[in-house]
């Protein structure tokens, strides 16, 4: 018997995002022909992971340069290009969803069955939800392992290239960022909208796993979030759309998984931010740190405000809170000014952006 493998027939799926491939990219001009192979055996013959964000950049000017040429779309073939790249990023969003959904179901059915379900909520739900996400992205590595990839590979991510600098400068960036929209979420009026907010955002805090809660906030859910949202689903997305439009696609499809209005209206506009940078750098590690950054203070703000006497001082006066929304309003608007004009980085290290 021969140990030799069939070969594995394409499915009638796969020839259908085949053919809107070839609908979207048109034929390829003869003298890119050339290039386009020798980025594919690059990228096949690469030894390390360190070379990654470069192919994968060389990658996408050379998709640019085919939607260029390419014939413009009908309006039944963009929403068919629109459909099977959100297809594509269905499976991981439905696994960051569904991962903590099951492990609290099944937390609360087999470990806590005499409780209400609103005292388990109170008393364990952030532990399943940080253990929910902790499975989700097990499960993609190992999707990716089976693919013969690797998950940072697939999510853009590679934390062994980053800039000390750079780095410092998005966790900064994020934090800074962070007080200045709690501020002056602070000083409006608690009405409405507002005051659901308010609510939405103390509850959080109230149950007894305070620990998971700060984990789940500042570490598994930053990563989870930018491995499914930046990493899976914009990398889809950027293979099929330009720069710009996959960023605001993925950002309100990050948005609408928020529940209240204002938290949806200001994960646009972060998502927006992290989406920007992460297609910048092709790298998640440093959206990464952006969004721990941006959640961050609100567990400071928690720590803080447990204790009376430091509360008091700290939360009560409202022109101290507007003294802290100003200062980090400017070091915010400094520091995104910075990053744009590169000052994150020495000149001879800047990279190419496909952000164009």
């Amino acid at each position: 018997m021969s140990g030799k493998k069939k070969p594995k027939k394409q499915s009638a799926f796969g020839s259908f995002i085949a053919e809107l491939k070839t609908a979207y990219y048109g034929t390829v001009p003869a003298d890119r022909t050339e290039a386009s192979t020798e980025t594919a055996e690059k990228q096949l013959s690469h030894e390390t992971d360190d070379s990654m964000p470069e192919i994968r950049k060389d990658i996408r000017k050379e998709r640019k340069q085919e939607r260029a040429v390419s014939e413009p779309l009908t309006r039944q073939q963009r929403i068919w290009v629109f459909l099977a790249s959100l297809l594509r990023a269905a499976g991981p969003l439905a696994l960051y969803f569904l991962m903590p959904a099951l492990t609290m179901t099944l937390g609360y059915i087999i470990v806590h069955p005499d409780m209400t379900a609103q005292e388990f909520f109170t008393y364990g739900g952030n532990f399943y939800t940080a253990l929910g996400m902790c499975l989700t992205i097990y499960i993609l590595h190992r999707i990716s392992r089976r693919r013969g990839s690797a998950l940072f590979a697939d999510a853009g991510l590679y934390p062994e290239t980053a800039g000390v600098l750079k780095s410092a400068g998005f966790l900064l960036m994020g934090i800074c960022a962070a007080v200045f929209v709690s501020a002056a979420l602070t000083l409006l009026p608690r009405v409405g909208a507002m005051k659901q907010y308010s609510d939405a955002s103390q509850l959080m805090f109230r149950g007894r796993d305070i620990l998971f809660t700060v984990l789940t906030m500042v570490v598994t859910g930053p990563l989870a979030e930018e491995i499914v949202f930046r990493g899976y689903m914009l990398n889809g997305l950027v293979e099929t759309y330009p720069p710009k439009k996959a960023v605001i696609l993925c950002s309100l499809l990050f948005a609408l998984c928020h529940g209240e209005l204002l938290w949806i209206l200001y994960a646009f506009f972060m998502g927006l931010l992290l989406a920007y940078v992460a297609v910048r750098e092709d790298n998640i590690f440093y959206s990464i740190l952006l969004h721990i950054g941006f959640n961050a203070p609100s567990a400071v703000t928690w720590l803080i405000r447990s204790i009376p006497e430091a509360g008091a001082v700290a939360f009560e006066n409202r022109f101290v809170i507007a003294g802290y929304g100003l200062v980090a309003c400017l070091g915010f608007l400094l520091l995104l000014r910075t990053y744009h004009d590169g000052g994150f980085e020495r000149k001879k290290d800047k990279a190419y952006s496909t952000f164009t």
